[in-house]
């Protein structure tokens, strides 16, 4: 099986539900899910296009090919990596760097940048890669979040607790699975 977006999820969300929630609401927990493994596990990673260095200039734009940076994992200038302490993320989007630590000559594709993304609030891209592995969780993410929604017919405490650990088993096997690789995958699904 072959998952391209979370959408196609929602069968398995419901399927064991004696209740079952509406489409919308299936959907909206679905990218809940989502979001939180990618924001706890921080599995989703890219390295961006290598850019230009500036003598004496301090701020660049960093744009990723989907979703928003959370942080910047790593700094490369002329491939020798920049402390953490050279640099900073200024707002979503801008690699700041140090006083001490500003590129002192200009030089093509100088700058190389890893960082970590989330989708955006409102998005449900990211890598398919990711949907694939880590559907069973991202299901029990859901399933977490509509068992534990009280005053609804499908409120159930004890499912509710067995899909918690379910999800964050899974959000913990995202992390071991980041450690493991380096994530440079470009190509996203949307639903």
């Amino acid at each position: 099986m072959s998952l391209s977006t979370l959408s196609e999820l929602e069968i398995k969300v419901i399927r064991d539900m004696p209740k079952r929630p509406g489409t919308n609401l299936v959907l909206d927990a679905l990218r809940s899910a989502w979001r939180k493994l990618l924001f706890e596990s921080e599995v989703w990673r890219e390295d961006l296009t290598a850019f230009d260095a500036v003598e004496d200039q301090a701020t660049y734009t960093l744009t990723p090919s989907a979703g928003e940076i959370k942080r910047i994992i790593k700094v490369e200038i002329n491939d020798s990596e920049v402390s953490e302490v050279g640099y900073y993320l200024d707002g979503s989007n801008t690699l700041t760097f140090e006083e001490d630590y500003v590129p002192s000559e200009d030089l093509t594709d100088g700058i190389k940048v890893e960082v970590a993304l989330n989708p955006e609030a409102d998005a449900t891209d990211g890598p398919t890669w990711i949907l694939n592995r880590f559907y069973e969780g991202i299901v029990a993410g859901a399933q977490k979040e509509l068992y534990g929604q009280l005053s609804r017919p499908w409120y159930d405490p004890a499912m509710y607790l067995e899909k918690k650990n379910e999800f964050f088993t899974a959000i913990g096997d995202a992390v071991v699975t980041r450690s493991q690789k380096r994530t440079t995958r470009k190509t996203g699904f949307s639903a």
